[in-house]
């Protein structure tokens, strides 16, 4: 398992685990912060040439009508005018269509490619077409969607002040989670029912998060954002087991 780049420390007074004591460090894997996910637009704005705000980037780069200095959308919705009209939460949904916003993205991905404009407007396609991936790449998945949402509320989910308190039952299905994993190459039955159940535990996390966002309540989304980055690190970790054993059985 990929080693934790901080350590979690256990605080409550509370005996969640009986065989822990209070002052014992435990390297929970996070897995790595997500590079978009607290973007602030202006960094992405250098990368944009064309287009002004009300069509960027939907028009290609070589567009003639598109000759004045962009600015970025307000967030990064504005990429993608047609599959999130409606745009971030609580306007918008949360929960996106994920077929509807890949097909918009390659859209997008294919108009601004920088072999298909001239030398004049090369760099112009490159700095969109960068600017297209990095937003998919944040709203794709729950995960780094929600935390971006977040960042917009001046609210960081992976900073010390959130991520370093799990409350204890959380701390004890994490920990309990990490040990079915380790003792994985002698019962492969219980880690097929800690995929199964981990997943259930992203699903309600994804639809608490839809119903957290959709009534602004921006300290519960930041709370469900928290449990969901865990849940995150089992299924990596999970992941990276069963590859891992592939591997080997495969030499």
């Amino acid at each position: 398992m990929q080693a934790l780049p901080r350590l979690v420390r256990l605080r409550g007074r509370s005996s969640c685990c009986s065989r822990l004591s209070k002052s014992f460090l435990l390297a929970i894997p996070l897995g790595p912060r997500p590079a978009a996910t607290t973007p602030r637009l202006g960094c992405l704005s250098a990368a944009l040439h064309s287009c002004p705000r009300s069509s960027c980037p939907s028009r290609p780069v070589n567009d003639s009508s598109c000759s004045s200095p962009p600015s970025p959308p307000p967030t990064l919705y504005g990429y993608f005018p047609k599959s999130l009209p409606a745009g971030p939460p609580p306007a918008g949904p949360f929960a996106i269509d994920a077929a509807l916003l890949r097909r918009e993205f390659l859209a997008l991905q294919a108009a601004n490619h920088p072999d298909k404009h001239p030398p004049a407007h090369r760099q112009r396609a490159e700095g969109v077409s960068a600017a297209i991936n990095a937003a998919y790449r944040t709203l794709a998945t729950p995960l780094p969607r929600a935390q971006y949402l977040l960042s917009l509320r001046d609210v960081d989910v992976v900073a010390e002040d959130h991520s370093s308190r799990p409350d204890a039952n959380l701390l004890a299905t994490v920990l309990d989670a990490h040990e079915t994993i380790e003792q994985a190459s002698s019962d492969h039955a219980a880690l097929n029912d800690l995929r199964s159940q981990n997943e259930a535990r992203i699903r309600a996390s994804e639809n608490a998060l839809d119903a957290a966002f959709a009534r602004d309540d921006i300290p519960a989304a930041a709370h469900e954002a928290v449990k969901m980055r865990y849940w995150a690190s089992i299924r990596e970790a999970i992941d990276a087991w069963e590859e891992g054993r592939s591997q080997t059985m495969q030499h």
